[in-house]
């Protein structure tokens, strides 16, 4: 039995409603992970930045080096 063109034209397009509900709800996701990543590193970025000033006015005692 063949199907009308609009019956698969309609599962077509719910097809397409589902996979673009499911990419919205990723990129949501993607996006919520990135700011809590972002936070994190800056976070970290902060307490590295508060080491390094303490280590270096500790200079006789320790030393700072790049390499």
């Amino acid at each position: 039995m063949v199907r009308p063109r609009w019956i698969r034209f309609d599962q077509l397009n719910e097809k397409i409603e589902n996979n673009s509900f499911k990419i919205d709800t990723l990129n949501k996701k993607i996006n919520s992970v990135e700011e809590t990543l972002s936070k994190k590193i800056d976070g970290v970025a902060s307490e590295v930045k508060a080491h390094r000033s303490d280590t270096e006015a500790h200079r006789g005692v320790y030393q700072v080096r790049e390499e």
